[in-house]
Order: C-alpha cells, then sequence, then structure tokens
C-alpha cells in the first residue's frame, strides 16, 4: 500500500470516528449553515410579526411599568436583543439538530465509501505488482532453464 493511501486511510478513519462520537463541529457547521442562508433571520421576522409574542411582550411590558410605579425603579434600560420568539426557542433547534445528524450521516457514508475505495485501490496495486513481480521471476527462470539447456546439449 502507498503512502498515500495509508495516510488517507487514517485520515479517512479519523473523519469516520470524529462523525460518530463528537458531535459539537457538526451542530457548529449546521448553525452556521442555517444562519448563513438566512433561516434564522427568517424565523426571527416570523416571531417579531406573531401575535403571540406581541401580546407576551405588552404583558411583560404592564407588569414592569406597574411594578416601576409601585417601586419608583425605572426597568427601561433592560434591552430586549436577548429576548428569544417562540418559534426560535421550539424549530431553530430542531432545525439544527436535523442538519446535524444528516452533515453527521453523510460524513459517515463518505468516509466509509473512500475507506472501500482505499481498500480497493491497495489491492488491484497489490495485485498489478505481484503480476509484474511474477512476469519479472518468470523471465528469470526461463534464461536460466535456457542456460542449463545449453550447458547439457
Amino acid at each position: 500500500m502507498s503512502t498515500t493511501l495509508k495516510v488517507g486511510f487514517v485520515v479517512l478513519i479519523i473523519t469516520t470516528l470524529s462523525a460518530l462520537f463528537i458531535r459539537k463541529p457538526y451542530e457548529l457547521l449546521a448553525d452556521f449553515s442555517l444562519r448563513q442562508v438566512g433561516t434564522l433571520q427568517t424565523i426571527q421576522d416570523i416571531d417579531d410579526r406573531l401575535l403571540l409574542n406581541n401580546i407576551s411582550e405588552a404583558t411583560e411590558d404592564f407588569w414592569d411599568n406597574l411594578e416601576a410605579f409601585f417601586t419608583g425603579s425605572d426597568t427601561s434600560d433592560e434591552s430586549d436583543t436577548d429576548k428569544t420568539g417562540f418559534f426560535e426557542e421550539t424549530l431553530y433547534p430542531g432545525l439544527v439538530s436535523a442538519l446535524t445528524f444528516i452533515y453527521r450521516v453523510l460524513t459517515i457514508i463518505l468516509s466509509l465509501l473512500g475507506l472501500l475505495v482505499i481498500v480497493y485501490l491497495s489491492y488491484t496495486t497489490s495485485g498489478a505488482t505481484d503480476v509484474a513481480q511474477l512476469k519479472q521471476e518468470m523471465k528469470r527462470l526461463k534464461q536460466r532453464i535456457e542456460k542449463l539447456e545449453k550447458k547439457e546439449g
């Protein structure tokens, strides 16, 4: 087996094992992919327009204003940027998990196919090398037989 095939074999084994046992890189890749495509932004836009979020925000604002009125403290300095919507909390993690699963399965399948190709190439090159060596050995033996026949005859 050549050095390139050996290195490729080891790399594909490591890739397969990482896809089986390490979830985080694939999860980060799935999250990044969904952000790049605009899925997260679309879900956030839907959440902004969702009546349920507006009602819950209005209710929270009412209670905050009522608390501020009775306690005399100002709660308006709190930022609303950390609030997540209903779909962002429920739908988006499921999408990330599904895409993570797809990435992992795809990586495993491609790595196993790569391993099969490397094993096939290894046997093919090994067989071709053995045939070439046998041809040389046969040629050498024929020459030796001819020499021995000339000495006897």
